[in-house]
Formats: structure tokens, C-alpha cells, sequence
């Protein structure tokens, strides 16, 4: 049985997004990278990932209100959503509905055992 977990990382800096590939292909899951939100709800209902790491801006537009549809439904609900952010973590607090957050520029180390928590 493939042990593998599915994982959707979607973040617009380009060399951000292939750092975070790495690091969770290299803890042995299979990664969606996406570098936009186009038709991102889809994708998620496509893909059926086991976790979200989501940037909080992807392309000037903040991540929320697609985060606020996934939790809307009852199929994409339930999935751990980790969000990468250069906004102060204490002001992303009072965002509701998100797992974990991690800042950027972010420890490897950090973002390797916060990812392996959620798998």
C-alpha cells in the first residue's frame, strides 16, 4: 500500500515553491505545485490532497476567501491547511479556519517536522 501522502503547495515566487517541492518530496509524498489560484477550488476537489500549504498572497490577491471557500464545503473541510506568510504571524492569528502558519523567510527544519505533523 502507497504510503505516500498528497500534497498541493501553491505559492507565486517561483524559487519559494520549488524549495517547498523539495522538502516535501524529500519526506516521500507526492506534490501538486501551482503557482496561481486559477480554478484553485477545482484543483483542490481534483486532487483530494491530504494537506494545503498555501502562500497568503499568491499573485496581489490574499489566499483567504478561497480559504474561506474550502472550509465551506463539506468534502474540502477537513483538510489541514498550512499557510506560508510574510505577514506577522500574530496578525494571521485572528485568521480563522487555518492549521499552522509558518513565516518566511522559514527554518527547513521547522517547515519539515510542521509538514510531517500534518501527515
Amino acid at each position: 500500500m502507497d504510503k505516500r501522502k498528497k500534497v498541493i503547495i501553491c505559492e507565486d515566487d517561483e524559487d519559494i515553491l520549488n524549495i517547498m517541492n523539495i522538502l516535501v518530496t524529500g519526506l516521500g509524498h507526492e506534490v501538486l505545485a501551482l503557482n496561481s489560484l486559477d480554478s484553485f477550488v477545482d484543483k483542490v476537489r481534483e486532487y483530494l490532497p491530504d494537506l494545503l500549504i498555501l502562500d497568503y498572497w499568491v499573485a496581489n490577491v490574499t489566499i483567504i476567501p478561497i480559504i474561506k471557500a474550502l472550509k465551506g464545503d463539506d468534502e474540502l473541510k477537513k483538510i489541514p491547511i498550512i499557510l506560508v506568510t510574510a505577514v506577522s504571524t500574530e496578525k494571521m492569528k485572528a485568521t480563522e479556519d487555518i492549521d499552522e502558519y509558518i513565516s518566511k523567510p522559514f527554518d527547513i527544519t521547522y517547515f519539515r517536522e510542521t509538514v510531517s505533523r500534518y501527515l
